[in-house]
């Protein structure tokens, strides 16, 4: 590496705060619940851009999850899918319903919506990804905008959650199952942790939130479909 690039690294990890949690601003929208129906990707994707709405005083309201189930044809409805996928057809649509106008129902629907009918001023004109297996870069990234990620939620210690850090070795992790949102990080005595916002309601683990260990090498996968 050269000098410059070196200093630049240098730079951005001196300048990156040691904690970040968009619970304590207006922005993050409260938990949700998406029941007995496999939209995690809808609910992670919608929540990412209520809150990147409300940070630029754009917000028109909770939008509509049920549209995402609808009618991103890219994606399975509730037998899952993936947050890009459903920012393609906000991009594409330009726009995505207020809830209030098309309801969250947990269930496979057909899409209802009128040709060209669209939610003004909900719209997003692109999206990144951030670096595989770079903490810096999501650090980076999750102060400017919560991120949707993925992970295991197969394994007793999330599916059980109610306080701590989870803290377990990487190979007890199957796959990457489960879509929700990054919102915070921030230290204990051992080390770094995330902290996610979850869509199984306010009654699971913290009042709908988690803090899962972070672990130095292991990025999260954004490839496969989740529910």
């Amino acid at each position: 590496w050269d000098t410059p690039l070196i200093n630049k690294v240098k730079d951005l990890i001196s300048n990156t705060p040691n904690k970040f949690d968009w619970r304590e601003t207006n922005y993050l929208t409260k938990v949700k619940d998406q029941k007995r129906c496999g939209s995690c990707w809808a609910f992670s994707s919608t929540s990412a851009l209520e809150a990147f709405l409300n940070k630029r005083n754009l917000t028109t309201g909770r939008r509509s999850e049920q549209e995402l189930v609808d009618c991103s044809e890219e994606n399975y409805g509730c037998e899952g899918g993936l947050m890009h996928l459903a920012f393609d057809y906000v991009i594409k649509k330009g726009g995505l319903l207020n809830y209030n106008v098309y309801p969250y129902n947990a269930i496979d629907q057909q899409c209802f919506i009128e040709k060209n009918q669209k939610q003004y001023g909900s719209h997003l004109s692109d999206y990144q990804f951030t670096i595989p297996k770079s903490i810096l870069d999501m650090k980076l990234n999750l102060i400017q905008t919560p991120i949707t990620i993925a992970l295991d939620a197969d394994n007793i210690f999330f599916r059980f959650y109610k306080e701590g850090v989870i803290d377990i070795p990487s190979n007890v992790n199957s796959s990457m199952n489960h879509a929700v949102l990054l919102v915070g990080f921030d230290y204990d005595d051992e080390g770094m942790y995330w902290i996610i916002q979850n869509s199984w309601g306010s009654d699971w683990g913290d009042n709908g939130f988690c803090k899962i260990r972070a672990v130095p090498g292991e990025g999260v996968l954004l490839c496969q479909q989740y529910g």
